[in-house]
């Protein structure tokens, strides 16, 4: 049996620089997708839900520390302002949307079939 080595594969290299600090999010750990996964089923994240900023910011800081422990929520929140810190968490987070976006698309065309 031929050996898939999971570890080559290869994705496009996603960096990101706040406060002189940079974080190579390219790759959104397994544990991280679980938990956003939950907590859009649960409403955790919603457009209604005043806390979901919240969420989606501790999330893109797991994300980020993967690669710099430095930066972590705390160091987020005090290195940008809010207008800039929406568009990391946009940044961060946005092959999770398409992710999320494409896998809509096919159960929608499955159940139609």
């Amino acid at each position: 049996m031929a050996l898939k080595n999971f570890d080559q594969i290869n994705r496009e290299k996603r960096e990101m620089q706040v406060g002189g600090e940079i974080a190579d999010v390219t790759r959104i750990p397994s544990r991280v997708m679980l938990e956003l996964a939950k907590a859009v089923e649960s409403g955790e994240i919603s457009d209604d839900n005043p806390a979901s900023f919240d969420k989606a910011l501790d999330m893109v800081a797991k994300v980020c520390t993967v690669s710099n422990p430095k930066m972590d929520a705390d160091f987020l929140l005090d290195h940008t302002d809010f207008e800039t810190l929406i568009e990391v968490v946009e940044y961060v987070m946005q092959p999770v949307r398409e992710k999320m976006e494409r896998q809509q698309k096919n159960l929608t065309a499955q159940a139609g079939k």
